[in-house]
């Protein structure tokens, strides 16, 4: 949501800093790519692939944010990129967990982490 002060922050730093953003990516594709050059590292939590899940969760919906995953990828090397896929109890299970994870794999990313996310 503040792509235009990020990227004037990450002009100010040393070009020797390593920049690294967590994010939803639920946000537009156009403030996303403001910052494609800028950002050596990209930390994405995605709280669950499934809409109903992410609905649950967020009150929102999940597309803008599959959407936003499936153009970063074709932007930012596969590397650069670690998506965080939490266990959230009461709202998702292990196997949606392992099913988001799966989704994702075949989606190209390959650095994910699972976690437990304790409310």
């Amino acid at each position: 949501m503040q792509a235009k002060f990020i990227r004037e922050v990450c002009k100010l730093a040393d070009s020797m800093w390593q920049k690294r953003i967590e994010t939803s990516l639920f946000a537009e594709w156009g403030k996303i790519c403001l910052l494609l050059e800028d950002i050596d590292e990209w930390i994405i939590d995605i709280k669950d692939l499934n809409p109903q899940i992410y609905m649950n969760y967020t009150r929102k919906d999940n597309y803008i944010v599959i959407q936003n995953l499936n153009k970063l990828i074709a932007y930012v090397p596969k590397e650069k990129i670690l998506i965080r896929v939490p266990y959230i109890s009461g709202f998702n299970l292990v196997d949606d967990v392992e099913r988001s994870v799966k989704e994702l794999e075949v989606m190209g990313f390959s650095r994910i982490e699972r976690f437990e996310y304790v409310v």
